[in-house]
Formats: structure tokens, C-alpha cells, sequence
């Protein structure tokens, strides 16, 4: 990944965050919103993970990035590199 790339991807993931925090805030009681999330700190996403996902896609030209989080994707593939 390239510079840009990385930005890119930590830019979408801290937005998303945000907003998934929002939305469990409204939709958790209380207890649980403060149990799962840490206080606020970091969205709820499950036992076993899974919030952020980097797919990296080979081709014959270069290499495809798509960043998902929390359900929604972001590609981050630096076209001009290749």
C-alpha cells in the first residue's frame, strides 16, 4: 500500500467508527453500550472480531485494496501506481 493508500484507509475507518459508536449509543441501554464499546472507546463488533478488513486482490497490472469496516468498504487502491 501507498502512503496514500494508508491514509486513506485509517481516514474511512475513523469516520465509520465514529459514526458506528453513534448508532450503538442510540441503540444499546446504557449497560451495555458501556460494557461493549469500552465506555465509547471502540465500536462493538462482535466475539470474534472482524470489525476492519483489508482485501488485497492481485492482478497481472498491480494489487486491488479494498478496506471494510463495520459493513461498509472503501477502495483504496492507488490507481496511479500501477
Amino acid at each position: 500500500m501507498t502512503d496514500w493508500s494508508v491514509a486513506k484507509a485509517e481516514e474511512f475507518v475513523a469516520k465509520i467508527r465514529i459514526q458506528m459508536i453513534a448508532k450503538q449509543r442510540a441503540e444499546m441501554s446504557p449497560d451495555d453500550f458501556e460494557h461493549l464499546t469500552g465506555g465509547g472507546t471502540m465500536p462493538y463488533s462482535g466475539a470474534i472480531g472482524g470489525a476492519v478488513s483489508y482485501i488485497f486482490t492481485p492482478t497481472s497490472i498491480g494489487t486491488a485494496v479494498v478496506v471494510r469496516a463495520y459493513r461498509e468498504e472503501l477502495d483504496v487502491t492507488d490507481y496511479g501506481e500501477w
